[in-house]
């Protein structure tokens, strides 16, 4: 599908334009530290078509000292947890065990914060705020900075990601007794999300809780909604991260991705979606479709990719998710061991009838190649030595 490679190649171009010192949101607002959604997904990339893992190992380090210096506290709070996500996915790609003892000191103590932010439900309902979930409106409330009842069930989805990734880290360095720490406190958001923010007459989970936190209104902590709310956001990070019962994810990523009434998620948003449609077995379903979206971009500017849908300026690599997804999920080469040891191969061609490429890894590239036939899928693979194919 040449659009395909369109997109791809300008998910690449956007990505390369916040390469500097280390990545950017945007050239434009050139946030360099704090972004870390941006950095995220822009890391991912950056690893995937350039093998460059040491702007992500400078992000990591860089925030580690952020957090310290400031008590482990961000502007975007969301945007804290998902420096643990980012530091699981280096730690995959580059197997570096040293940037992770490096940095779990300020990883314990972010965490020691959030756990501190639990409220009586036993979720998090005393963050200081709900920043960052999506440039969208709901309402009349901006995702932005939502107030708490619509922005409890992102972060504690964020949270139970970043809990879960801080077991697979510290069991990298030996700390079972940490590891087992934040085991066991996922384990209980996991019974108190589904207890407290299923609707069971919506059949979705709602936003958060209205009128239970104590937390003050203030600037970027607007004054609850009077009722329960229900966006798409908190329905697709529950799939993404694994807090709803499995057999429920299809059904809800059905209604998500059919339900024209719930709010738009914005490109940098569609990053979960994809990971939800994987985690829902439903990737091949949507994911084409979805994908394709990304043309009302090209058409509007044709080589670099715009900030939002409607919005923003033009070098925003946030939003290019589309290219690692046609690398990890459509091509399908996954790392399942740190520093690419051993990969999965699944590939998901959609509507596609072939599809090849190359993934650098630290071992070496894996070279890629699928095609359907009348017997299913024929590919042919290339990986260098000292890497395994899991079974």
């Amino acid at each position: 599908d040449p659009m395909l490679n369109r997109i791809w190649q300008a998910g690449r171009w956007t990505t390369q334009l916040c390469m500097q010192a280390y990545h950017l949101d945007s050239p434009i607002h050139q946030e360099g530290l704090g972004c870390t959604g941006d950095y995220l997904i822009e890391s991912l990339i950056s690893a995937y078509c350039f093998g460059e893992t040491r702007l992500a190992r400078k992000d990591l380090l860089r925030t580690a000292y952020l957090l310290d210096q400031k008590q482990c506290r961000m502007f975007h709070t969301s945007y804290s947890l998902l420096w643990i996500w980012m530091a699981k996915a280096d730690w995959m790609h580059t197997g570096d065990v040293d940037l992770i003892r490096e940095i779990t000191p300020a990883l314990h103590r972010l965490l020691n914060l959030f756990h501190s932010y639990i409220g009586a439900p036993g979720l998090i309902t005393e963050a200081p705020n709900y920043m960052f979930v999506d440039w969208v409106n709901v309402q009349g409330y901006s995702l932005h900075h939502p107030p708490a009842s619509m922005g409890q069930g992102a972060m504690n989805a964020f949270y139970y990601q970043a809990l879960l990734d801080a077991v697979s880290l510290c069991e990298a360095l030996g700390d079972s007794r940490a590891a087992a720490r934040y085991r066991g406190q996922a384990a209980v958001l996991r019974v108190a999300f589904n207890r407290h923010l299923w609707n069971p007459r919506k059949k979705l989970f709602q936003d958060g809780l209205p009128g239970i936190t104590r937390v003050k209104p203030h600037d970027w902590l607007p004054p609850d909604s009077s009722a329960p709310t229900f966006t798409a956001h908190t329905n697709v990070l529950a799939v993404a991260v694994d807090l709803a019962p499995r057999k429920i994810q299809a059904d809800l990523m059905h209604r998500i991705m059919r339900d024209e009434s719930l709010p738009d998620m914005q490109p940098y948003f569609m990053h979960f979606v994809f990971q939800a449609l994987v985690q829902a077995g439903l990737y091949e379903t949507y994911a084409p479709a979805a994908l394709r979206r990304w043309q009302t971009l090209l058409d509007e500017h044709p080589s670099s990719l715009k900030e939002c849908w409607e919005f923003g300026d033009y070098s925003h690599a946030w939003g290019a998710t589309p290219t690692y997804q046609l690398m990890a999920h459509i091509l399908g080469v996954l790392p399942v061991k740190p520093g690419f040891t051993e990969i999965s191969l699944c590939p998901r061609l959609g509507d596609l009838k072939w599809i090849r490429g190359t993934v650098p890894t630290p071992l070496g590239p894996v070279q890629v190649s699928w095609r359907k036939t009348a017997q299913g899928i024929k590919g042919r693979v290339s990986v260098p030595p000292g890497m395994q194919i899991a079974g």
